[in-house]
């Protein structure tokens, strides 16, 4: 079995200031060379484009031998491809050409001209890469991606007309550049007011303004479509809810769930909705490596179970261990935890909340306990039934500790067991 290219796992990330000057480079020369070429053939000239160009060759040609020798070209077929077009991309080969073959086909040494364009596949991946570094704002992202996508083929169709179109004269560089995409955007938008038309005589004249308007009817109908899809999913966590809550919605008239029922199931999903936006935190959890989730797990639940008096001293391999027993859930208000009389199964920890500990008769509070608190852990530790009712305030976030799971941290840690079990004692003893 063939040892895996470690260059082709790990990929040492380009400093974020050099990959933005590769990227701003790219856009311009994929800006300035079209321009510059067909300018050429139009007899146009401007010595900017001419500096832009050579500059473009120059950093290129850098890139390229500082990912030489990084071995950044090592690994699969995407990296050869990579090799390869940004070789091209680097070396003169146009102007070479120019130098070297001066009898070439001029269609063809404009082509050799527009090599260092092969660079956008770079910016692709960069944009696909910043998308994915960045998930919550992908929509907007993608409505910029295509926006600059659209820009630079108008820009590239307009310089393609100037060189097969008669160019009018007697009107500056720039005036024939806006006349070029005044006809561009027309054509591909297939508004077409007539001003700007093919010679009827001209046979190349007539097949790229029909190539064109059938380029311009897909990419338009491509934007319309892509724009929809992009906003449709911009928020796909709220369209999520949105569907989930129409099902619902449905169920509850199909099954003809009572008002005061069906107000409750609403209010849940509503409060979920806020303060989760939708998520879930177990399936979050499953979905990581057994390392990475405990980091996490620990973050988010350390420093609840560090306030309990009977955790507090146990070290973080103890600590970890009950907090990867912890489950979350919620309480609704006035939703009865615990019942007095119940045997004890589990202990409870707030996370956010309060209840209300409530006298023999069911309806005095005699204590809250809020954010930070537990209770449940008498009747978990010593099997008794629960001695009073709790009853939620408000919604409650909570984590529950099931007795089962109890027990195994004990059974893992036999003195920690000891210690629970006094402090248990002594918090159910009454005050002297």
């Amino acid at each position: 079995m063939n040892k895996p290219d470690t260059h082709t796992l790990v990929r040492r990330a380009d400093p974020p200031g050099w990959s933005a000057l590769l990227i701003g480079i790219t856009l311009l020369l994929s800006f300035s060379l079209p321009l510059e070429q067909m300018a050429y053939h139009a007899d146009l000239h401007h010595p900017l484009l001419f500096g832009i160009r050579w500059l473009g060759y120059l950093v290129f040609t850098i890139d390229v031998i500082r990912r030489w020798r990084r071995h950044g070209y090592r690994g699969d077929r995407l990296a050869r491809w990579h090799r390869t077009a940004d070789l091209l991309a680097a070396v003169p080969v146009g102007p070479l050409a120019f130098v070297l073959v001066p009898g070439a086909a001029p269609w063809l040494l404009s082509l050799l001209h527009l090599l260092p364009i092969l660079r956008l596949g770079r910016v692709y991946l960069a944009a696909r890469e910043w998308q994915q570094a960045s998930p919550g704002s992908t929509g907007w992202r993608r409505i910029g991606t295509t926006f600059v996508g659209i820009s630079l083929l108008i820009h590239w169709v307009g310089c393609w007309q100037l060189a097969v179109y008669d160019v009018a004269e007697g009107h500056s560089f720039a005036m024939h550049y806006l006349h070029a995409l005044y006809w561009t955007v027309t054509t591909m938008t297939t508004i077409g007011y007539g001003d700007i038309t093919p010679d009827k005589n001209n046979p190349t004249q007539l097949l790229f303004t029909m190539g064109i308007m059938a380029i311009g009817a897909g990419v338009f109908g491509f934007v319309i479509g892509n724009i929809a899809t992009i906003m449709a999913n911009i928020d796909f966590a709220r369209n999520q809810h949105l569907d989930r809550m129409q099902r619902i919605t449905t169920f509850l008239h199909y099954n003809r769930i009572p008002a005061h029922l069906s107000r409750r199931i609403n209010d849940y999903f509503a409060y979920i909705w806020q303060t989760r936006k939708g998520f879930n935190e177990a399936e979050i959890l499953d979905a990581l490596p057994s390392a990475l989730r405990r980091d996490v797990e620990m973050h988010l639940r350390r420093d609840i179970v560090a306030k309990v008096p009977f955790f507090r001293g146990a070290d973080n391999l103890m600590l970890g261990a009950i907090v990867s027993r912890l489950h979350p859930c919620v309480a609704l208000p006035d939703e009865r935890i615990i019942r007095r009389g119940e045997i004890g199964s589990a202990m409870y920890f707030i996370a956010a909340g309060s209840v209300d500990v409530l006298a023999p008769d069911d309806a005095t509070p005699v204590a809250t306990l809020a954010d930070g608190s537990f209770f449940g852990e008498i009747a978990l530790l010593e099997h008794c039934p629960r001695g009073a009712d709790v009853r939620a305030t408000d919604f409650c976030d909570l984590y529950r500790l099931e007795k089962s799971d109890l027990d195994e941290v004990i059974a893992l840690y036999p003195a920690f067991g000891d210690h629970i079990r006094s402090m248990a004692a002594a918090r159910k003893a009454p005050p002297p």
